[in-house]
């Protein structure tokens, strides 16, 4: 297991306590639907693997190998018990197909660098995670390092435009909780992905969910990032 930076200790500690319900909760079938959103957009030949960073409890995974019977997939979680609830969850649907590392893709992990260089990995996922990373930039060229060539990265972010729920929470994480997490809009998250040096990134789906009597809402967006 790597050692995790004191800063993301809070988030680890946040998403251990949610794993033995995060695919059980009031907010399950949102995730689930965002997750069956890019599950349906990926193609991954016989022999080829999927690469999911920040895997949560492999929901993604399980959905993504059904479709793929003859591929494989990697998935790369902070948070310990996430991975041992996903380790769990597929040991009887993926017929051994899935591997679940406990590691930060922003610190050294070996075994995780190990498992995929030997992988002929074509598409990766990260949903929900960037916001999470000290440096995404960083984070995204490793992402992009691990594809073959012309691989695609799915990438699903809250975007900061037309939401006032995501533009709080940012300024809540950086002037009252003043950690690490941020939000963005749809040009710096484009920006990061030709910093990372993608090719081409769009914008291939927008979801938008309503709270609180339709009063407020959350914007996300789907974007496909070929190397």
């Amino acid at each position: 297991m790597s050692t995790f930076s004191n800063q993301k200790s809070g988030v680890r500690l946040e998403f251990d306590t949610k794993a033995a319900i995060y695919e059980s909760n009031r907010l399950a079938g949102w995730y689930h639907a965002h997750n069956d959103a890019i599950a349906g957009r990926l193609r991954l030949a016989p022999g080829e693997t999927l690469l999911d960073v920040g895997c949560g409890t492999g929901y993604l995974i399980r959905q993504a190998l059904a479709m793929h019977p003859l591929a494989s997939a990697i998935g790369v979680d902070l948070s310990p018990e996430m991975v041992r609830a996903a380790t769990d969850a597929a040991a009887g649907t993926t017929d051994g197909r899935a591997q679940f590392y406990c590691a930060d893709w922003e610190l050294p992990a070996g075994a995780v660098m190990e498992a995929l260089t030997r992988r002929r990995v074509s598409q990766a996922v990260c949903a929900s995670t960037l916001h999470y990373f000290d440096d995404p930039v960083s984070a995204l060229r490793r992402i992009r390092e691990m594809l073959t060539r012309d691989g695609a990265l799915y990438l699903l972010e809250r975007r900061r435009e037309r939401s006032v729920m995501t533009q709080a929470w940012d300024l809540a994480h950086r002037h009252v909780l003043r950690d690490n997490v941020r939000f963005y809009d749809t040009a710096a998250l484009l920006g990061m992905i030709r910093d990372a040096g993608f090719a081409q990134a769009e914008i291939v789906e927008t979801i938008r969910k309503f709270f609180w009597n339709n009063k407020i809402s959350t914007n996300l967006s789907i974007i496909r990032a070929i190397k």
